[in-house]
């Protein structure tokens, strides 16, 4: 996992983590979705559960049963089949969320044969390639 986000993140971003001490966690909600059944493109209760978990707005236990009475109440009508890979989508995407622990090195990471001139706006800033 991490050796893809070594390469996947450019530095500035690498370095704001690790300077900020930002708890960094990523989840595989594609590889999920099929798994399920629920499809590669149907990701979105699978990333609210595992966002109920990390949050902790309301205990987790209580965000997967809303999820899934809302679920039923939802698709119902569609089958119980319906109903059932999305109560499976919740509990994944709760359970499989994952933690990065980052590497100390992301402090003083650099991006690889690319220069960025960068120029301060109020906004998001810009970033040129020189």
């Amino acid at each position: 996992m991490l050796r893809a986000l070594r390469s996947t993140y450019r530095a500035r971003l690498k370095a704001f983590i690790a300077d900020h001490n930002i708890n960094f966690y990523t989840i595989d909600g594609v590889k999920i979705g099929i798994e399920t059944g629920m499809g590669p493109t149907r990701i979105n209760t699978i990333l609210q559960s595992a966002f109920f978990k990390l949050a902790a707005i309301i205990p987790e236990e209580q965000a997967i049963e809303l999820m899934k009475a809302a679920a039923k109440a939802t698709y119902g009508r569609k089958g119980d089949d319906v109903v059932m890979k999305n109560w499976a989508a919740i509990d994944a995407g709760a359970k499989q969320v994952v933690e990065v622990k980052v590497p100390e090195s992301w402090k003083d990471a650099e991006d690889e044969g690319l220069h960025y001139d960068s120029c301060n706006r109020r906004t998001s800033g810009c970033y040129r390639l020189r």
